[in-house]
Parts: structure tokens; sequence; C-alpha cells
């Protein structure tokens, strides 16, 4: 069985440095960076800001997103893999329940 990749806030963020997270939140802002590129603010589950960098092109289509990505070497960013489109309506506070309840019951979340 493997290790499924881990749902986190960010708080979290510095626990994981260099690993594969997912994130949850409600994109605030999407703007040009001059040194990484394309950047999205996003809030996460637990009202924390995160950047997030972007894959050339990629561009949220919806107000609520998960981010698959690397957690950055100063723990407060995340470069991209994924996007997917969660629509515009979410409970984010839902969304925090289930971080917090994840690594509780990790059988529940492997493969």
């Amino acid at each position: 069985m493997s290790q499924a990749i881990p749902l986190t806030n960010s708080s979290q963020l510095a626990q994981r440095v260099g690993h594969e997270v997912r994130i949850i939140g409600k994109v605030l802002k999407v703007g040009m960076h001059l040194v990484s590129g394309e950047i999205l603010l996003l809030e996460a589950s637990d009202n924390g800001t995160v950047e997030i960098k972007l894959q050339p092109g990629e561009t949220p289509t919806s107000q609520y997103v998960e981010v698959i990505g690397r957690v950055s070497s100063s723990g407060d960013a995340i470069t991209q893999h994924a996007l997917l489109s969660l629509g515009d309506n979410l409970d984010l506070s839902l969304v925090e329940s289930l971080v917090k309840f994840t690594p509780q019951y990790p059988s529940l979340f492997a493969d």
C-alpha cells in the first residue's frame, strides 16, 4: 500500500519542506512575479495565505481549487504540479476538518 499525497493547510507547510502536498483553498489573486513567473495567492482552509508558483499557462477557472505540488525550501510556498477546479461554493471549515482528520486515519487515505 502506498502513501497518499497529504492534504495540508498553511500552518503545516514548514513541516513538509521539499515534499509533495495537496492544498485546497480560495483563490485570492493571480498575478505575475518578476522572478518566479505567474503566482496564485490562495486562502487555505486554516485562513492562512499561501503563494502558489503556477506552471506556465495554468490559470484557475473557479473560485476554489486544489493544488498538488512541492513545498519550497523556505516552507512558505508551493510549486504547482496540478491544479484542480472545485467550483465556486465550498465550505473551507469542512476542508480544515478533513485536514485534521486525515493523519489520524492514514489507512483511509492511502492507495
